[in-house]
């Protein structure tokens, strides 16, 4: 499975370097020395090697073997970093991905299904879990009070219900 990494921006300077937004910023995948893929979307990707990356006061600067002027560079403006699932290193005990609690079904306490997860937004303090309903959205907290257990290998996720959020 393909996953995006983050989103590429402006070009930086006129050698086809171009500023880089992961979105995990604490990633260690942005390094020299690795292929990745590029591309608007997962199946329409090009491959490319990373030369070096360079940190500055606004974050990641990277340049790819191959692209020598800030033209190739700019091509690359909001397309995405794509990386292999299996890549990415692996996690505590207590800890997931985001991309991997996309797909599973939420249920309430008493089983009752809720909707897909199908997307995990980053707000701050803690996440927001955004559970499609067939058509309607719910947002839950991914917090304590709310998320009960995330089970990955059962593709499920209990949570409490949310008086207003989740009924009707």
């Amino acid at each position: 499975m393909w996953v995006a990494l983050g989103r590429f921006g402006r070009p930086h300077g006129v050698r086809g370097e171009i500023r880089f937004w992961a979105f995990n910023e604490g990633t260690g995948l942005v390094k020299a020395g690795r292929t990745i893929r590029v591309g608007p979307r997962k199946d329409q990707t090009v491959e490319y090697q990373v030369e070096r990356v360079r940190r500055d006061a606004k974050g990641a600067v990277v340049k790819f073997e191959g692209l020598s002027d800030r033209d190739e560079a700019k091509a690359l403006t909001n397309r995405f970093w794509f990386e292999r699932r299996e890549v990415f290193p692996a996690l505590g005990e207590d800890e997931v991905y985001f991309v991997d609690l996309i797909g599973l079904m939420a249920l309430t306490e008493d089983g009752e299904e809720i909707g897909r997860i199908k997307d995990v937004l980053d707000v701050g303090p803690s996440e927001i879990l955004v559970i499609d309903r067939g058509g309607r959205e719910a947002m839950v907290p991914n917090v304590d009070e709310f998320v009960l257990s995330v089970d990955l290998d059962a593709g499920q996720i209990i949570i409490r219900p949310i008086d207003g959020l989740i009924d009707g």
